[in-house]
């Protein structure tokens, strides 16, 4: 049975400059905690603030964490662990997580249309006249080139829309995106604007990758020859997917060759291609050096990497996560 994916990406804030006489910025990073409904801001390796929530995501300027419960959003001022909640006055499609809707430092929902809210007090900033398919339930995934990315499903599959700032919607990619009956999610769809926009999604019951190109509508399979396999059809199984900084798609992938087991690996000239790793469950590597991962057995330890050692930071760790990159707190 596929385990439930552990969607987690790390990046060091940016240090000092020579000359500056300011200190160095902190190594931040979020994770969830497995039972208690609980996400925790790790600043320089210690758990420093926490709020209720799951699935937690940064925005993109890095500025503010946000997650959320089935009745509330939060949002966290990384800087002052300050933070702001606010009621859900509707509930979101299934699989949509409100940490995924995040475009600049706004929340977007679609509620049925397109709302906005500004972080980090949450005030809501009125609707966008985005021109979305009718009566379908719609995910907003994050934006790409100043366009908001919405999927919207119907009884005939999922589509791809691009919505940009007056509004103009257009398709983008297969039609439909998966075939109707596939077993894949809304959270099986991670998009980055990391060398290129693009998405990389799950269909067939998370046996089959697609990587789907925003600007052209290219749609392509990586091949899985190097893991086992004759080709792009073997039989696999993947848990925690994510893009690099760089835009490199990673993933933890079972074939049948490994029976239960699961092994790093990354898309190289359009194949798959393991990764040689020690005996960890999720692994990232840290801009600067290191690594973060959890450990494969009970119970879940999370340990930071580095020049100095393996430090444990956590247990029961069930998701990582902080923004690409990019904005003013970028390398």
């Amino acid at each position: 049975m596929r385990r439930s994916a552990l969607l987690m990406v790390l990046v060091m804030l940016a240090g000092t400059v020579p000359g500056d006489e300011k200190p160095a910025a902190p190594r931040i990073y979020a994770y969830a905690d497995l039972y208690s409904g609980t996400v925790h801001l790790v600043r320089d390796g210690t758990a420093v603030d926490s709020m209720p929530g799951d699935y937690p995501a940064f925005t993109s300027t890095g500025r503010f964490l946000v997650t959320s419960t089935r009745e509330k959003i939060f949002a966290m001022d990384v800087t002052t662990g300050a933070v702001h909640e606010r009621a859900l006055t509707f509930l979101a499609p299934a699989g949509c997580q409100v940490s995924r809707s995040l475009v600049g430092d706004e929340v977007m929902l679609v509620a049925p249309t397109l709302r906005r809210f500004r972080l980090p007090d949450l005030t809501e900033a009125g609707p966008v006249a985005a021109a979305l398919p009718a009566r379908l339930p719609g995910c907003v995934l994050g934006e790409a080139g100043g366009d908001v990315i919405v999927l919207v499903s119907n009884r005939s599959g999922r589509q791809i829309h691009r919505v940009d700032a007056d509004g103009t919607t257009r398709q983008v990619g297969p039609e439909p995106l998966t075939p109707p009956g596939s077993h894949s999610a809304p959270a099986d769809i991670l998009l980055t604007v990391a060398a290129g926009a693009r998405l990389a999604y799950l269909e067939d019951n998370a046996a089959v990758v697609h990587v789907l190109d925003l600007e052209t509508g290219v749609d392509t399979v990586p091949s899985t020859a190097a893991l086992g396999g004759p080709g792009p059809a073997v039989e696999m199984f993947v848990e925690d997917m994510w893009w690099s900084s760089a835009g490199v798609l990673h993933a933890m992938i079972q074939t049948e060759e490994l029976g239960e087991e699961y092994r790093l690996c990354r898309v190289a000239g359009g194949a798959w291609e393991p990764v040689p790793t020690g005996d960890w469950e999720y692994v990232r590597d840290r801009p600067g050096g290191g690594r973060l991962f959890v450990e494969r057995s009970r119970p879940y330890g999370l340990y930071e990497d580095g020049p100095g050692g393996t430090r444990l930071i956590a247990e029961s760790v069930s998701g990582i996560v902080t923004p690409p990159p990019s904005g003013p707190f970028a390398q």
